[in-house]
């Protein structure tokens, strides 16, 4: 599984970040359309529920919006995740407060590339789908070390400082989840360590 990579040094991201701080409409809605797919995904990942994580990708972009003038650097998607995870944690202890009762997990978001032919469609599809199925049966730490590092495409560094452990920790701890999810694609399909590869 290729991580994403964020366009941290992009001059495009980075002039885009600029004009959203001086208030140009249209640049907040290039910045919103380049990463709302990465919000919802790691917001769907924490609460397994598609309203949920519509309502909190909808909350961290007004966050950002509201804040986006004190943003400075050039990690904003490791910003941007930070933001994300506190707003899914704290609708996880609303809904834990609300009932006691697990949701049950929704079909998977579908983020697949809409430009490719039907069969390399279906093949990712099924790819993706697999991947999620597997990290569901990881233990949550574990789980959002995946999200971060392996579908997010964070750096070790960037997820220290957001779960404020030493970077030794994170690597060690990641490395363990990328095994984990390993080995849970191969239960739920073992023909797929023949020809595929996480």
């Amino acid at each position: 599984m290729k991580p994403n990579t964020e366009p941290t040094q992009d001059h495009t991201l980075v002039e885009t970040i600029k004009q959203c701080q001086s208030g140009d409409p249209t640049a907040w809605e290039t910045l919103v359309r380049m990463y709302q797919g990465r919000v919802y995904a790691m917001a769907f990942q924490y609460l397994n529920n598609h309203d949920d994580a519509s309502e909190i990708t909808q909350d961290v972009f007004l966050k950002v919006y509201q804040q986006i003038k004190q943003f400075k650097g050039d990690h904003f998607l490791a910003w941007l995740l930070f933001i994300t995870r506190n707003q899914a944690i704290d609708r996880l202890r609303w809904l834990k407060v609300r009932s006691d009762t697990q949701p049950k997990p929704e079909s998977d978001p579908d983020f697949v590339d809409p430009g490719l032919r039907p069969d390399q469609h279906f093949e990712q599809k099924h790819k993706q789908s697999l991947i999620y199925r597997a990290m569901r049966k990881l233990a949550p730490q574990k789980r959002e070390l995946v999200m971060m590092k392996e579908v997010q495409g964070l750096k070790f560094k960037e997820i220290a400082s957001m779960l404020g452990l030493p970077v030794g920790t994170v690597k060690s701890r990641s490395n363990q989840a990328r095994m984990e999810l390993a080995r849970a694609v191969l239960e739920i399909e073992p023909e797929y360590g023949e020809g595929g590869s996480t």
